[in-house]
């Protein structure tokens, strides 16, 4: 299976990360719901109340593992389009406070890489968190709207970064998957 909601951090004080989950998992279905990608994980954890418990199905290591979970408060800062997954890392729109907190120039406009997985083909690419994206192949990334309309599964795309005053660009290449016959 590829669609899921891929888990791209863990908060070790959080009941996610005491109830077994861990980054990288690919959670495919909630009490049994199938669960296609981060949106409709995000949906359905809109509609559940606190402390309710969850039967969660993952994908670990090429393994499908049952496990049941109590969350905490869901973060409903996920609803507002803010944040977005893609490639094992988490990108979300840069507020005015965080690019004063950065100091960022008002010239540099794009998506804040606020979470990396080590293993993901962000952390490959050479991507490192707090890093900006301002552009993917041609297309200038203002904001979430432009990074998720312009990401895709290509198997290669140049990802222009800001990072500490300099830019830099990356090849974010997405693995091609290989088709294993026995005969």
């Amino acid at each position: 299976q590829d669609s899921g909601a891929l888990i791209v951090f863990v908060d070790e004080n959080k009941s996610a990360f005491a109830s077994g989950l861990k980054k990288g998992d690919l959670i495919v279905a909630a009490n049994d719901n199938p669960i296609r990608d981060k949106e409709s994980f995000v949906s359905f954890m809109s509609q559940k109340e606190h402390k309710e418990v969850l039967k969660l199905k993952i994908i670990r290591d090429s393994f499908t593992k049952e496990m049941e979970i109590i969350p905490a408060k869901f973060n409903k800062n996920l609803l507002n389009n803010n944040y977005f997954s893609y490639g094992g890392m988490v990108v979300e729109n840069i507020s005015d406070k965080k690019r004063e907190n950065l100091k960022l120039p008002n010239y540099v406009s794009g998506v804040f890489v606020s979470e990396i997985s080590d293993d993901s083909i962000a952390k490959k690419a050479g991507l490192q968190k707090s890093d900006i994206i301002v552009q993917i192949d041609d297309k200038e990334i203002l904001n979430i709207d432009d990074f998720s309309k312009t990401i895709n599964n290509q198997i290669n795309q140049r990802v222009h970064i800001f990072r500490n005053g300099w830019g830099f660009i990356k090849l974010l290449q997405k693995e091609e998957k290989k088709s294993v016959f026995k005969q």
